[in-house]
């Protein structure tokens, strides 16, 4: 089947972001895999004493209906994601 490749970003640094990923003629089936890379400030950096500051998690949460997916993203963070498509 077709794939999507998806990218998003929240840069706010208190708030949440719900993105809707809606496709023309191309129903989104389900999610195959996602990643979200987050960190707790804008400036915050991975450092021998800090290896954890910022890291990438696997995130299942997104939700697909009606043909689309809805996505949760924290404050701060990047979401990779690939979606199945129906055709």
């Amino acid at each position: 089947g077709d794939t999507l490749q998806v990218f998003l970003v929240n840069r706010h640094p208190s708030q949440s972001l719900e993105t809707v990923v809606d496709v023309a003629n191309a129903p989104i089936a389900r999610l195959r895999a996602a990643e979200i890379v987050c960190g707790s400030d804008p400036k915050a950096a991975n450092t021998f004493e800090k290896p954890g500051q910022v890291r990438a998690c696997p995130d299942e949460d997104a939700v697909i209906r009606d043909g689309k997916a809805i996505v949760e993203l924290p404050p701060l963070s990047v979401y990779a994601g690939t979606f199945e498509l129906t055709r």
